[in-house]
């Protein structure tokens, strides 16, 4: 036989089940993040690349008048100028990688808040890499400098994200479907140190290490509508059909008798 605290707590299921949408957004926000987080940042951490590499500055030419040359007959000359590309600017690549991305990615769930029909929340990660970097300076095809750089740094990331809801209503309420989507994104830098910096010391080293910060930090914000792809593309691979399905009997049986 059923104890009476069984039966109880089914009968206010029951009646709880009828108002669920709006008993649902009001529970504790807790219990949201321990439903959605793991979802969720899996689906993040299989977003993020392991590795980095940028050469987009790298083998930059410039085009320089070498000669001057005239064309045309004797009584009507024109004047021409005769150029040819040629190394020059400041040369930059990168290589990174997450050497151990279970300890190096730290993923957490802020503001979530819950509604019956549109919910929201921010997924931060945290990312340590390492990585070089190469820099040159040419001036019309001669090189000024030459090093290589040894670093490493952590990069928060900021995921807004959405999450409509949908509500099984035909006869009573048994089931929600969440759809999380990414609406935006922020990426920065939050720490760049530099180990070595090849055969340079000083000064100059310190220069060009700033130099690499602000250049990386620059690129890494140019790839926020990148990562707000691939995150939607990883959650929608994630989750089934691309929704987090919740069993509200169960899931109020679970707050109800704790069981």
């Amino acid at each position: 036989m059923m104890p009476r605290f069984e039966i109880a707590a089914g009968l206010m299921v029951l009646g709880t089940l009828m108002l669920a949408p709006t008993n649902l957004s009001a529970a504790p926000q807790a219990e949201f993040e321990k439903l959605l987080s793991p979802i969720l940042e899996q689906a993040v951490r299989r977003s993020l690349p392991t590795t980095f590499r940028d050469e987009s500055d790298w083998n930059q030419t410039h085009e320089f008048t070498k000669r001057l040359k005239f064309r045309g007959k004797w009584n009507h000359l024109k004047l021409e100028r005769v150029r040819e590309a040629e190394n020059h600017g400041d040369w930059v690549r990168y290589f990174g990688n997450i050497e151990d991305p279970q300890q190096d990615v730290q993923i957490w769930i802020e503001n979530l808040k819950v509604d019956s029909v549109h919910s929201t929340c921010q997924i931060h990660a945290r990312v340590k890499f390492q990585g070089t970097a190469e820099y040159q300076q040419w001036l019309r095809g001669v090189k000024l400098l030459g090093v290589s750089i040894v670093a490493e740094g952590t990069v928060k990331i900021r995921l807004d994200v959405e999450l409509d809801s949908h509500w099984d209503t035909s006869r009573l309420v048994t089931s929600a479907e969440f759809t999380p989507k990414v609406v935006g994104g922020q990426i920065d830098l939050e720490r760049f140190y530099v180990h070595r910096i090849g055969k340079a010391h000083g000064e100059v080293a310190e220069q060009i290490g700033e130099q690499l910060e602000g250049t990386l930090a620059k690129k890494l914000s140019q790839k926020q509508d990148k990562l707000v792809r691939e995150a939607n593309k990883a959650i929608a691979k994630e989750l089934e059909d691309g929704k987090v399905k919740v069993d509200l009997i169960q899931f109020l049986r679970k707050k109800l008798t704790g069981k």
